[in-house]
């Protein structure tokens, strides 16, 4: 056996098998750069990247927790919770990675830290 399916392996025994590896829905930029892209990231381990100069605008909606980012080549739409900060570090294009997590561990998740549920690319 491999390391890991051996992991895996640990984690179904452990009654646990769709644990993500890492609790943060949102990966950040360490400091500000002129040239930057953000990946979406699917539960299914889809990625699209996208650069940062081609956002024209993004807008957040509270009452439905939704992100709408409209780039140039289409629109994204992030849906989760928490995403004022969210939005406001897109703002300064801080977000590296966006990760959807599933639902069922909002609730275990840390308070005040954005998670995104649902990544919508148009």
């Amino acid at each position: 056996m491999n390391r890991p399916f051996n992991l895996n392996f640990d984690r179904m025994r452990d009654n646990d098998p769709g644990k993500p590896d890492s609790t943060a829905s949102v990966e950040n930029y360490d400091q500000h750069a002129h040239v930057r892209k953000v990946t979406f990231v699917q539960l299914d381990g889809q990625r699209a990247s996208i650069g940062y100069e081609f956002l024209i605008w993004n807008k957040y909606f509270p009452d439905s927790n939704q992100i709408v980012l409209t780039f140039t080549g289409g629109i994204v739409t992030l849906t989760g919770i928490n995403l004022s900060k969210l939005q406001d570090d897109f703002d300064q294009h801080l977000p590296r990675r966006i990760i959807c997590m599933d639902e069922r561990y909002n609730s275990i998740s840390e308070t005040e830290v954005p998670i995104v549920n649902r990544i919508e690319v148009l």
